[in-house]
């Protein structure tokens, strides 16, 4: 047992060395590519995105504005610089970037998902819902869009919709964790426990150490379940 331990702490060690490293790697590079193309946007903006990776956001909120003044007409930038702003809590700063964003690329469809994705924060649930649809007819294969289009259902109680959402999100991302795990939920609401188990245990063989599944599973079993993990 003390062998196993010590080998996931070295493991998660090694891991987080290597992301580190990385880090400091493409810093290095963006930083070097913005010394030598000091006139064009691709060295700032990519440093931001290396920035906000390692939750640097005032750092990447910094490059982003600088690749704006060089190239003030790309809509990825606003798009970026309203994720960066969000992330800080500035949303209506983050509004007025993804509006920006759209107003210059009207088929942005991960400009729309990140707006709705604002608006949920912002509990404007009606508005979050009227984004993330206009991002799935612009891109109905977006899982991300339909997971969270299924959570808002599921807030709502509307929970069939939420199930539709979820399973089409798996369909599209087989493996996506979210859309297995908030499926779970919705089927452990209705009382589908057969299939909550289901889910949960795709989630935990996606992802095994994904403590709310394991949590849920462990109260489905509990209730009767046959499922053990």
């Amino acid at each position: 047992m003390f062998i196993f331990i010590f080998l996931i702490i070295a493991s998660l060690a090694y891991a987080t060395y290597v992301r580190n490293t990385i880090w400091k790697d493409e810093m290095a590079f963006w930083k070097d590519v913005e010394i030598k193309s000091p006139l064009k946007e691709r060295g700032y903006n990519n440093l931001g995105i290396t920035y906000s990776k390692k939750r640097m956001y005032e750092e990447a909120i910094h490059e982003y504005q600088i690749a704006l003044k060089i190239n003030p007409h790309l809509p990825l930038l606003y798009n970026n610089l309203g994720k960066a702003y969000h992330e800080e809590g500035k949303l209506d700063d983050a509004i007025k970037k993804y509006v920006m964003a759209i107003s210059l690329k009207s088929d942005y469809s991960e400009a729309y998902y990140n707006l709705g994705n604002l608006y949920r924060d912002k509990g404007r649930l009606s508005d979050a819902i009227k984004e993330y649809q206009t991002a799935l007819r612009l891109k109905p294969d977006y899982p991300g869009a339909h997971t969270n289009l299924g959570n808002i259902y599921y807030i709502q109680g509307r929970i069939d919709e939420a199930v539709e959402e979820y399973l089409t999100a798996i369909r599209y991302n087989p493996d996506h964790t979210e859309a297995h795990y908030n499926l779970g939920n919705a089927y452990f609401k209705i009382g589908r426990f057969a299939d909550a188990i289901k889910e949960y245990m795709a989630v935990l063989e996606i992802e095994p150490d994904y403590e709310d599944a394991l949590h849920n599973l462990r109260l489905l079993q509990r209730k009767g379940g046959k499922a053990h993990y």
